[in-house]
């Protein structure tokens, strides 16, 4: 009887297993604008902006590494509980590109008489880039002390109030953070002596809630790149170009939200640790071709 009562049984020694599938749905809308100059007087430019909203159910199997969207639903019988903004969700973005042939040279405003010695050096240089900003990238924030409706997975804070969320950084250490005071956002739900919950603008997740989905903004992207290139004929079968890339211009430095420690109950919440931009880097480069 042992035996059958065994076989019959769950198998005490597998657990939980998981699966990913498509069973939900998600949506797109947009609008854009776009400016294009064709080539004129040597300078070519495009363009373009889009304002844009994106709902899911679920974004970590498309986002960068899935840290502050966790790769389940939390209620498979009513998955649009878990309906919200998409992880990479951007509301703004602006692109452009241009192309400049600088005016110097045979032929061109400035040095049109040049002999073919001065205009090799000064000649047919062009002058090329691209930009890209986006608005900030939607995050959520995780009770990372209860589990409301899946023992396996946590829910996400519930948002009462306004919160202000982007780019600040800490007054002591100078770390990057999230919010203006990460302490004061969670002082009501985590444990902390004399601080009344009222004070709080998240709290847990109620039996049959999943919480606010990306309800937050971190920061966005934003780079500027160029590159100043110039060709020589040597002979019929070969060419010769030296070009000069700079990537991230500016130096500018953007937060990347899928790395911010974003559970409630965590010692370092709201604090970034990693960027989406990389630092200015340069390149040079001489090619022979034929």
């Amino acid at each position: 009887v042992l035996k059958n009562q065994l076989c019959m049984g769950p198998n005490p020694f597998v657990g939980p297993m998981q699966s990913w599938f498509f069973n939900t749905n998600s949506s797109y809308h947009s609008g854009a604008v776009s400016l294009t100059k064709r080539a004129t007087y040597g300078l070519a430019f495009k363009a373009n902006y889009t304002f844009s909203k994106l709902l899911d159910i679920e974004s970590a199997f498309l986002a960068t590494s899935g840290a502050n969207e966790p790769p389940t639903v939390l209620d498979p019988f009513d998955m649009n509980l878990n309906r919200g903004l998409a992880a990479y969700n951007l509301k703004h973005q602006f692109n452009a590109n241009f192309t400049y042939q600088l005016p110097f040279g045979r032929g061109k405003s400035l040095g049109s008489k040049a002999s073919a010695g001065l205009d090799a050096i000064t000649g047919g240089w062009q002058l090329s880039g691209l930009g890209r900003w986006t608005s900030g990238l939607p995050f959520s924030v995780v009770d990372t002390r209860g589990f409301t409706n899946n023992f396996l997975f946590n829910d996400f804070m519930v948002k009462t109030d306004p919160v202000q969320s982007g780019l600040f950084h800490d007054p002591t250490t100078g770390a990057p953070i999230a919010f203006p005071d990460p302490a004061a956002v969670v002082a009501g739900v985590s444990i902390t002596t004399g601080v009344p919950a009222t004070l709080t603008p998240l709290r847990f997740a109620f039996p049959g809630e999943a919480g606010s989905r990306n309800t937050f903004r971190g920061q966005g992207f934003f780079g500027i790149d160029a590159s100043l290139a110039k060709s020589w004929k040597v002979t019929e079968r070969f060419n010769l170009k030296f070009a000069w890339d700079v990537f991230n211009i500016t130096n500018s430095v953007r937060f990347d939200t899928n790395s911010i420690d974003n559970g409630s109950d965590d010692g370092g919440f709201g604090q970034y640790t990693n960027t989406l931009t990389r630092e200015r880097v340069q390149q040079f480069s001489l090619r022979l071709t034929f």
